[in-house]
Parts: C-alpha cells; sequence; structure tokens
C-alpha cells in the first residue's frame, strides 16, 4: 500500500514538473530597443516581452529574460550561457560559431533607409550609396548594402543613430521600419524624418541554441497557435504594428 501511495505521489510529482519544464534564457538588448524589448519605470516591456509572456502560459516552458549589449549577447549564446535569441533571420548568423537552429517564423523584419528632411533620394542597389556614409549599428548585418564602398557609421543601438540623424550627424541610416515607425508614433520630432526605401524584408522566428533544440517542437507548436489564435498580431497590434499575415 505504501509502495501504491509512494508511486502515486511520484507520478503526482513528476507530472507538476513537467507541466512547468525548464526554465529558457532569453537574451535581450541592454540599448533601449523599442518596440521589441524596453524599459519603463524599471520593468520590461515590448513585444518580445509579451509574446514570452504568452509562451509561458501555453509551453511547458519558462523565461527569464537577460540584458546584454549586443556582441556581449552573441558571445554568452556561444557559450551556451543564453538559450534564446528572439526575432532573428537565420542569414545574419550566418557567420557566428554557433549558428543556432530555428524556429517556425512568426513576422516580417524590414529594414529602410531613413533620411533627414530634404535629404531622401532614390535608393535601389548598394552602387546608390557608393562613398555615402550610413549611420548602422555594430553587428548588425545589412544584406548587399554591406558593400565595402558603402561607408558605415557604427553606434550601439537603433535609438542612438536615429538620435544622430536628428542632430545632423548623418544624411542616412539604415534602420528596422517598425522601429522608426514606433519612434514617430511616440515623438513628434522623428516624424520631419523621411523613409526610403525597403533593404531587404526577411521572415523572423527564434533562433535556439543546440543544447536546448529539445525545446523547438514545442515552441514551435505554442507559435503556431499564437498565428492561428490571432494572438500574434493582437501583440504586434498594441504597438500599432503589423504581424505577419
Amino acid at each position: 500500500m505504501r509502495f501504491i501511495v509512494y508511486s502515486i505521489m511520484s507520478s503526482l510529482l513528476f507530472l507538476s514538473l513537467a507541466s512547468h519544464g525548464e526554465t529558457l534564457r532569453v537574451m535581450l538588448y541592454d540599448t533601449n530597443n523599442p518596440p521589441y524589448s524596453f524599459k519603463k519605470e524599471g520593468k520590461h516591456q515590448g513585444i518580445f516581452i509579451d509574446i514570452f509572456q504568452q509562451l509561458e502560459k501555453i509551453s511547458p516552458y519558462r523565461f527569464i529574460l537577460i540584458d546584454y549589449p549586443f556582441a556581449r549577447a552573441q558571445h554568452e549564446f556561444f557559450l551556451g550561457n543564453v538559450d534564446i535569441e528572439p526575432g532573428i533571420f537565420h542569414g545574419w548568423r550566418i557567420d557566428e560559431k554557433v549558428y543556432g537552429q530555428y524556429s517556425i517564423t512568426f513576422a516580417k523584419a524590414e529594414d529602410v533607409i531613413v533620411f533627414r528632411k530634404g535629404m531622401a533620394f532614390n535608393v535601389q542597389t548598394p552602387e546608390n550609396l557608393f562613398g555615402k556614409t550610413v549611420g548602422t549599428v555594430r553587428g548588425y548585418k545589412y544584406g548587399r548594402y554591406d558593400h565595402p564602398e558603402v561607408l558605415r557609421q557604427d553606434n550601439k543601438g537603433e535609438g542612438l543613430i536615429l538620435k544622430q540623424l536628428l542632430y545632423k550627424r548623418f544624411d542616412q541610416i539604415f534602420i528596422d521600419k517598425r522601429v522608426i515607425q514606433y519612434y514617430m508614433l511616440k515623438d513628434k520630432a522623428y516624424r520631419q524624418l523621411e523613409i526610403g526605401n525597403t533593404l531587404s524584408s526577411v521572415n523572423v522566428g527564434l533562433r535556439v541554441h543546440p543544447n536546448k533544440v529539445h525545446a523547438l517542437p514545442a515552441l514551435n507548436a505554442a507559435i503556431q497557435q499564437m498565428l492561428t489564435t490571432g494572438k500574434m498580431k493582437e501583440i504586434y497590434q498594441k504597438y500599432q504594428l503589423a504581424a505577419i499575415d
């Protein structure tokens, strides 16, 4: 009888632990990265935070969000000290020592060129920017526009290069379209800037460390549920942005 009771209690404990699952560590960049992740009154907010809060509800995993500078974040992923990088196109990490495994995609990332007022011109190819200085983010990749004759001037984050554009340090920058739209939405000073051509548009998902590849089936199922039910779209619309159709 004691054995039966012990077995039942052990089974219940196992089911309880299984329902909670393991804790996965998620990298966030410590420079504010709105609307994806930022801090307000000391608390994390943004699209990625909302996504992981929902994933906790419908997947067997818990998540710890950790702030790192971009270069440090990549190093910690290499070491296996973080498990997930959100909102990533696999081609951006092709040169990393640990490439990672990728979830199904759940949104599009669109990079655009943004100009100071009155400085816009048509950009269809890298040749249109040869010899010109462009504000960029250190460590970010811009596809065919990563050309030696397109003169990059790196800074730590997109918010910083936006400020430099306002202060006339640059005539143009490369930036995520959602980021510039969010800044324009929140601060009218940015509305004088001119959004130019799209440089690239790619589907993004979660980059998962190979040590945690076992988590992908459950994460994919949860992401698909969020897409099917419209929850993913709702999260993006909360920040007045468009999710993938």
